[in-house]
């Protein structure tokens, strides 16, 4: 089925991501970013957290460096 955004514990979010890797996802909490990727046997998973600014703003570069450096795997 499609994939949507699902709820977790305490107000974290994980949003499915297409087209990186075998699997990719967005991941929110309270005060952090996450982007992982897996691919192949490998998980890559950059995090993002103390920004000045709301955490969502940060989402298009946080995925650009996630999809560059899983370039690399």
């Amino acid at each position: 089925g499609p994939q949507r955004e699902a709820p977790t514990a305490e107000g974290t979010t994980v949003k499915p991501e297409s087209g990186v890797g075998d699997k990719a996802w967005l991941m929110q909490t309270r005060t952090a970013l996450t982007y992982g990727i897996l691919k192949g046997p490998t998980i890559l998973s950059l995090a993002l957290g103390g920004v000045p600014n709301p955490l969502n703003t940060y989402e298009a570069q946080l995925r650009t460096a996630a999809v560059a450096a899983s370039k690399k795997l």
